[in-house]
């Protein structure tokens, strides 16, 4: 799909005309950094919202390497934005993303 743009810092932004329907598919692949059992949460953000739906878990993350698929189906109107978010909530380990695979597909 060509009426998207992105920034460095991994906003995609939707600039088309019409309103179109998309499934968008999200693989991370990532290593967790700091020591210690950890819970990670990782979400799609549409217009600086959380898709619920898009939400996916992993627990007890030990220094581990791992691809995480996220998928979602949603509407996308111009000037809608979509963003991959990472959060830690108990704990201030980093997670550290190697690779990203993006597919907005309508």
């Amino acid at each position: 799909m060509d009426r998207v743009t992105s920034t460095s810092d991994g906003l995609i932004t939707y600039n088309g005309t019409k309103d179109i329907y998309v499934n968008i598919v999200i693989t991370v692949t990532y290593d967790k950094q700091g020591g210690g059992l950890d819970d990670y949460d990782f979400f799609i953000y549409k217009a600086g919202s959380v898709l619920t739906g898009s939400i996916s878990s992993v627990e007890d993350v030990d220094s581990v390497k791992g691809v995480l698929p996220l998928n979602y189906s949603t509407n996308l109107s111009n000037g809608d934005t979509i963003a991959l978010w990472i959060e830690n909530p108990a704990s201030n380990d980093d997670m550290r993303v190697t690779d990203i695979q993006l597919s907005i597909t309508e």
